[in-house]
């Protein structure tokens, strides 16, 4: 299925699922992802999705701008923005490549629960590394479903085959780890926040500082 559809379908319910199961691994992603950030850092937060974690990092760092391929997603994330007052958030629907996103410009970039989405990761991740200023940080959380073989990783593949839902990478943490210093990053910190499938937090530098 193509991702923008499948995400626009999702949006409405996507905070209750993804909260309902997976909660206290956004609250760590949320926990440690400020201790990375400045109040004069510039973010972009790839993949926003409904806002989750963007909205309780933007009180961190001096502007964020945040893009999702899905209106919907966007849509729901900046009436959750505007309800509690949060005014330093510029919502977008985009991708990476968007001409608004200018290189060398970014401070941190964050890519929560994207990565194992992408046909090409390592597309997104050269991507990145041009947007970012030498010595930004890179923060990330993927779904390593390549690390074993469970009942979640079967049931993807099973409805990506049928066109159910959209590609998915089952990427394992040693290859996720490689790709990410492959393009130019300095690994900082590594925490699996969840049992089964493995969900990796990764923050890391990018080189040249």
């Amino acid at each position: 299925m193509e991702p923008k559809k499948f995400w626009d379908k999702m949006a409405a319910r996507y905070d209750q699922q993804a909260l309902g199961k997976y909660r206290t691994a956004y609250e760590e992603t949320i926990k440690i992802s400020k201790k990375y950030l400045k109040p004069t850092d510039r973010l972009l937060d790839f993949a926003c999705g409904t806002g989750i974690a963007t909205i309780e990092l933007a009180g961190s760092v001096q502007q964020v701008m945040a893009i999702d391929l899905s209106d919907e997603m966007v849509r729901i994330a900046e009436e959750k923005a505007l309800g509690r007052g949060i005014d330093n958030i510029a919502f977008k629907t985009a991708t990476l490549e968007d001409d608004g996103l200018l290189k060398n410009s970014f401070d941190v970039i964050t890519a929560f629960n994207i990565l194992h989405g992408l046909q090409d990761p390592g597309t997104a991740l050269a991507r990145i590394g041009t947007l970012l200023k030498t010595g930004g940080l890179f923060l990330s959380v993927t779904d390593c479903l390549g690390e074993k073989i469970t009942a979640t990783s079967l049931l993807y593949r099973c409805l990506a085959k049928m066109d159910f839902i959209p590609a998915v990478n089952f990427v394992k943490k040693a290859e996720l780890i490689k790709m990410i210093t492959a393009h130019g990053f300095v690994v900082m910190e590594q925490k699996n926040l969840y049992p089964s499938p493995p969900n990796y937090y990764i923050a890391a530098r990018k080189n040249g500082v």
